[in-house]
Formats: structure tokens, sequence, C-alpha cells
């Protein structure tokens, strides 16, 4: 639980009014949704988790709720800033938890060496999966010939203030293992550099699938959404998000647009039926983004059923 947390309390009953206490972690408020005559919405105030139990509203985060009753924009930035004093880092939105630096083999691919079979092999590659010269450059993707990374493609990632928070290394030889990634968090926002926050969002699992769809796109490197991903999406006041997970992760795909359309967030789940986005391609890929369409609760239950209906 965080360390101010009378002064959270004092901030939530700004917004929501006088508060009675329920436990050591919960609080009471009146539904502003349903405006109950007694004290239904409940918050926990370690985890952030809100609920009525008359009307069934709810959330995971403080900035939800803060949405939902459309508070003003200082608002969520003033809980921001209560919710980084804390003892346990849970709230903290931007913070890399280690320091990661490039490889020292890092070469950058944009430099040829022609006469080096290990340049030539590595570019070969990166063309094959779709990746073009000057993604190269703006992507400042290198590889290392020795060293821990060998064999290795090395695409790095940037946060708002040009600073490395990750990087990915992908193998360019078959054989082996695919991937090796740095052991640091993957708590930070990938490509953060290149995001226009005023913009629509693209989410994506992995590197090359970013690459693939260029614009805003952001990979999770993974299937889940972290901490400072979601403050940030909330924090910036995000308007449209599209979720384009792998087919196999549908389920997860679906998850994340439950989680930010309960928030208050257009959510449009693109569908790829079989396809991953870096297999898809630029053109391709940005045609299905703009043909997809915002999905709701009620579209994303019956995406469930149909998929569940399907396996068995």
């Amino acid at each position: 639980m965080v360390n101010n947390t009378h002064e959270l309390l004092l901030f939530l009953e700004e917004h929501l009014g006088e508060s009675t206490r329920v436990n050591n972690t919960d609080v009471s408020f009146y539904c502003p949704f349903c405006n109950h005559h007694k004290k239904k919405l409940q918050i926990h105030l370690g985890l952030q988790h809100w609920r009525c139990w008359v009307c069934n509203e709810s959330g995971k985060t403080f900035y939800t709720l803060l949405k939902k009753i459309e508070a003003p924009k200082e608002s969520r930035k003033q809980l921001s800033l209560l919710l980084k004093d804390n003892d346990s880092g849970v709230f903290e939105a931007d913070v890399v938890h280690e320091k990661v630096t490039m490889p020292p083999a890092y070469t950058p691919l944009w430099i040829p060496d022609m006469k080096s079979p290990d340049y030539r092999n590595a570019v070969r590659f990166l063309l094959n999966r779709g990746v073009t010269v000057d993604d190269i450059f703006r992507y400042r993707i290198g590889y290392c010939t020795t060293g821990e990374y060998i064999n290795r493609i090395i695409i790095p990632s940037y946060d708002s203030r040009g600073k490395l928070n990750y990087f990915v290394s992908r193998s360019f030889y078959p054989g082996g293992m695919k991937y090796k990634n740095p052991n640091v968090s993957k708590d930070i926002i990938g490509f953060e550099s290149f995001i226009n926050w005023k913009l629509p969002i693209v989410l994506v699992e992995g590197v090359f699938d970013a690459i693939a769809i260029r614009r805003n796109a952001i990979p999770l490197f993974g299937t889940y959404i972290l901490d400072n991903l979601r403050f940030k999406i909330l924090e910036e006041d995000v308007q449209t998000i599209y979720v384009c997970l792998d087919n196999d992760a549908k389920d997860k795909a679906l998850g994340i647009a439950d989680e930010f359309s309960s928030a208050g967030i257009n959510v449009c789940y693109v569908d790829l039926k079989d396809k991953d986005p870096s297999d898809v391609g630029f053109d391709r890929m940005n045609k299905y983004i703009r043909e997809s369409t915002p999905i709701n609760r009620s579209d994303l239950f019956s995406k469930q059923i149909e998929d569940m209906l399907g396996s068995l």
C-alpha cells in the first residue's frame, strides 16, 4: 500500500465525497453511477480495485475511476504524483527498474561491410522478414558477431527522452535459441520515442510486428499489459487503441480489449485470422487496422462464446 494513504484518501474524497472505512485496506463511497442511498462503491486503497455492489460498475485502477466520473485531466496528473510516492514501486509509472546497456559488440547495420558474410546474412534475414533499409536506419538496428549476443540482430528501444530502455536480440542463423533478451524488467514502453499519444496506438506482441505496422505501434514483448504502459495510456488520455496480437493469443487480446473498453477507451480488435502482423506486411496490415471497428463488451462476450463453441 502507498505510504501517503491519508493524502490519497483525501484526494478520493475530493472527487467522491465522504468515505467510510470498511477494513484495513478498503473504504466505501456513495456510488456516482447508480446514486444508491447507501455507500456501495468499495475501493481497495492498495490494489486500486473498485466496484459498486449494486450497479456493478468496476475497474482495476484509480485512473479508470477518474475517467468514468469525467474528472479533469489535472486530477489524473495529481493522482499520478500521489501514486509515485510509495514503498513498493507498484504504482510507479515511469521507472526503469534495472539499467540496460547495449551489448559491447553491437555494430550498426547501416554501416556496410559487404565483405563480411555475417553482415550479408543479417541484412538478408531482415529483408526476408519485411524490414526495409529505412527501417534499419529508423530503429537503429544492429548486429553482433562476437560476445554474448554473437550472430544476433539487435533491435533497441528508447524511451521518450531518447534513453535506452530495452533491446531485443534475434538469431539470424537457423537453429538454437531464437531470442536472447537482456535480464531486465520488461515493464517499459517499447519504442516509446516514436509514440504520439494524441493519436490512436496499436498494441502488438513483438518488435517485428511493430516495425511492420510502423505507425504508433507499441510492442508488449509478450501478451500482457504491464503497469508502465497501462498508466501511461490512462495518464495521456489515449482515445483509441487497436489490439493486434498474434492469432494464438486471441484470449489475451480480448482481455486487453475488455480492460481498456471498461475504462471508456475506444478499442478496436484487429482479427488477423491465421496470420501474424509481421507476416501480413505493412500495406495489408494497415488495411486491416483501417477496416477494424470499435468493440464493446457485448461484442467481446460474443467473440469469446464463438471461440469457445469453435473449439468444441
